[in-house]
């Protein structure tokens, strides 16, 4: 089975993913990875397949510090941007090697259109933060 996974170019979305990944190639699967270029190291790692998207949510790894201001304002739009400038590199990989399977992070709009515009089936990969005794989400 051919499975695209589509992930924002964020770091703690793609390291959480690719255990998940690596998983999927030891059971026989072929994996492609689309996410930002600056984090084709640790996907390669995993030996699947990187495909680069282009990224304006992390300006290629080197954030934007002042996003952080408004950030509540203006992260919708983030990734609505995201999603809309990946999706057109991605569509045209995926149009000539059609997956069976789409699995996107729950950010990474791109994922859903591309399994749209496909019409493959698509599952939503969410990361959170892990809870323990010293830190809790719902705590703070």
């Amino acid at each position: 089975m051919h499975i695209a996974f589509i992930s924002m170019g964020a770091v703690g979305h793609v390291l959480a993913a690719l255990p998940f990944c690596g998983e999927l190639k030891k059971m026989g699967h072929r994996v492609s990875f689309f996410t930002a270029e600056f984090l084709r190291p640790q996907v390669e790692a995993f030996e699947v397949d990187f495909y680069p998207v282009e990224s304006p949510l992390n300006k290629g790894g080197k954030g934007d510090k002042k996003a952080l201001e408004n950030i509540l304002e203006e992260l919708p739009l983030r990734f609505l941007n995201e999603g809309a400038s990946g999706v057109e590199d991605i569509l045209k990989v995926l149009e000539k090697d059609k997956p069976d399977l789409i699995v996107n992070d729950k950010m990474a709009m791109a994922g859903r259109l591309a399994a749209s515009a496909l019409n493959v089936p698509r599952i939503q990969f969410f990361t959170v933060f892990a809870a323990n005794d010293t830190y809790n989400e719902t705590l703070q």
